[in-house]
C-alpha cells in the first residue's frame, strides 16, 4: 500500500526551497499592475469555499474590465446569473472567503486575489458607474488578504511543451 503525505513538512523535504522572488511576490493590497492586469481581463475563475469544507469554481467573464477595482482592497463582480445553482453565492453567505484567479489571453500571466466577499443588491454602485445593467446581485470583495501575480509556468506558451496552447485554439 502506497502511503499518502499528510504532512507539510514532509512536503517541505520533497521539494526544493521556493525562490525568494517568489516569496516577495505576495502583495497585501492591490497595485498599478494588478489594477492594470484586472481591467485587461475578461475572465476569471471565483473561487469559494462551504461551511463544510467543501470548494466550488465558477468562470466569470465579460468585457475586459467586468470586475472593477475600487480600491487597492476592493473589487466589485457584479452576478450576471447562469445555473441558478448559486454554489458560490451560498458559500460566499456562509463563510465570505473567496478566491479570484484572473486571466488576459495572449498574457503568460495569472493573478491571484484572495479575500472575503459580501454579496450586494445588484444597483448597490449603479450610482458609481451605472453599468447594474441585468446584473442579479453584486459581490464585494474587500479586505484583500493576499494576492500576486505569477507566471503560468508555460501552461500558456505555446513554445513549451507544457502548453495547453489554450489562447491559440
Amino acid at each position: 500500500m502506497i502511503k499518502t503525505i499528510e504532512d507539510a513538512a514532509v512536503l517541505r523535504v520533497l521539494y526544493p526551497t521556493p525562490k525568494e522572488r517568489v516569496l516577495r511576490k505576495v502583495i497585501l493590497r492591490l497595485d498599478a499592475h494588478c489594477t492594470d492586469f484586472i481591467r485587461l481581463s475578461p475572465f476569471c475563475v471565483l473561487s469559494s469555499v462551504s461551511r463544510q469544507g467543501t470548494p466550488d469554481l465558477s468562470p466569470r467573464g465579460g468585457p475586459p474590465g467586468f470586475v472593477a477595482v475600487r480600491d487597492a482592497q476592493t473589487l466589485l463582480l457584479r452576478d450576471q446569473g447562469g445555473n441558478n445553482r448559486l454554489d458560490n453565492l451560498s458559500n460566499i453567505a456562509a463563510t465570505s472567503a473567496v478566491a479570484l484567479l484572473f486571466f488576459v489571453p495572449g498574457v503568460d500571466e495569472t493573478l491571484r486575489v484572495y479575500g472575503a466577499a459580501t454579496i450586494l443588491p445588484a444597483n448597490a454602485f449603479a450610482d458609481e458607474d451605472g453599468a447594474a445593467g441585468s446584473a442579479t446581485s453584486a459581490l464585494q470583495i474587500t479586505g484583500m488578504k493576499r494576492g500576486y501575480a505569477a507566471g503560468t509556468l508555460g501552461v500558456m506558451d505555446t513554445s513549451k511543451p507544457r502548453a495547453c496552447n489554450c489562447w491559440t485554439r
